[in-house]
């Protein structure tokens, strides 16, 4: 537990409760708990539950996936809008098409590929808890601009030019012609005579 990992016993039983789990009310159930266990650490500022409790709604959202998947495959689910009078409609399993979609696609991610997305929530998440999601955000945008920069070759060391390219785009929508506004900066009228 010091090295900031859950306890080997706590993340096998979690990890053999969904393996056992036979129906997607099941896993949505643990899903659900994880969730609110997450809002719990928010609250709490506890950073080890919080990496614990993405890590169970992660998994859960997967194995999910992988029986929604499953279901389609044996027809035990409809697809398309017609619905078989004994295949569960994802309403029926208290299932969003938008969940079933994102569960679906960590299913089909590989092992490694889905451990780097489990751990990069969990860090996001941990950040958020302890105040350096900011941080984070700005040092990524100051990246994505110096990247940008780097491709364009237009920008200064500071970014500069790309900040005021993108400022000179929102201006444009901004633009006089919208908002009926002469050269001078007054408000021009309409032929009508009204403003």
């Amino acid at each position: 537990m010091q090295d900031g990992t859950p306890c080997r016993p706590a993340r096998d039983y979690q990890r053999r409760a969904l393996a056992e789990a036979h129906r997607v009310d099941e896993v949505k159930d643990i899903r659900d708990k994880a969730l609110a266990m997450q809002a719990y650490a928010q609250q709490a500022k506890d950073t080890e539950l919080i990496r614990r409790a993405t890590e169970i709604r992660l998994r859960a959202e997967r194995r999910a996936g992988e029986m929604l998947t499953d279901m389609a495959e044996r027809g035990e689910r409809p697809k398309g809008r017609k619905k078989q009078s004994h295949a569960a409609t994802l309403s029926e399993l208290g299932v969003s098409k938008t969940q079933s979609s994102r569960w679906q696609k960590l299913a089909e991610l590989n092992e490694g590929a889905f451990e780097k997305k489990v751990e990069a929530a969990t860090r996001r998440a941990v950040s958020v808890v302890d105040g350096t999601a900011a941080d984070e955000k700005a040092q990524a945008r100051s990246d994505r601009e110096r990247d940008l920069a780097s491709r364009f070759g237009e920008a200064d060391a500071s970014g500069a030019k790309i900040r005021n390219i993108a400022a000179g785009v929102s201006l444009r929508r901004n633009s006089p012609t919208r908002s009926r506004r002469n050269s001078a900066g007054s408000a021009s009228t309409c032929r009508h005579g009204k403003r």
